[in-house]
């Protein structure tokens, strides 16, 4: 019964996506949504998406570096997942993103820490 209604669940977010194709406010609530699912694969294709519409938003590749970090998978992409978050850092953002860098560099370091031997 449980997946009954997460398989309604998802057809009804993934139909709320044929609304308005272009709307990256829209895609991410999407994508936040199929991550509290555990639906990673879908929630990456989503990103990448935004990724794709909203490059002048460093959001959009913070988010996908988020993911991919969370991500289970065993080959995580460790030079993307930094190549993302260095993008939000260097990138040249509108005022209104003002603090991000100061969150993605947090954000990179917890990654770069995690995965960094210890010695």
């Amino acid at each position: 019964n449980s997946n009954e209604y997460e398989y309604f669940g998802l057809r009804i977010l993934t139909s709320v996506l044929e609304l308005e194709l272009e709307s990256s406010q829209l895609l991410r609530t999407v994508a936040y949504k199929l991550v509290e699912l555990g639906r990673h694969n879908l929630a990456e294709n989503i990103y990448r998406r935004i990724v794709n519409l909203r490059s002048d938003e460093p959001q959009s590749f913070r988010d996908l570096a988020l993911l991919l970090q969370e991500s289970n998978s065993e080959t995580k992409n460790l030079v993307e997942i930094s190549d993302l978050f260095k993008k939000v850092l260097f990138g040249e953002w509108d005022n209104r993103y003002a603090e991000i860098e100061v969150t993605a560099l947090h954000e990179l370091n917890c990654f770069a820490f995690q995965f960094h031997p210890q010695k």
